[in-house]
């Protein structure tokens, strides 16, 4: 299940642009994108290790 949820971010951040027709004047989508992500792995680290 990570290997999807890591593939479907690459893709996103790398062609959304592209697939969803948004206009990323100076990359703040993909700042935002890549913060997400990192928060989201950072969490799922957290939370496993709590278990």
């Amino acid at each position: 299940m990570a290997s999807v949820a890591l593939l479907i971010f690459v893709a996103i951040f790398t062609f959304g642009d592209q697939l969803f027709g948004w206009y990323d004047d100076g990359s703040r989508i993909q700042i935002a994108l890549g913060l997400c992500f990192a928060l989201g792995v950072l969490c799922g680290y957290k939370s496993r290790g709590t278990s």
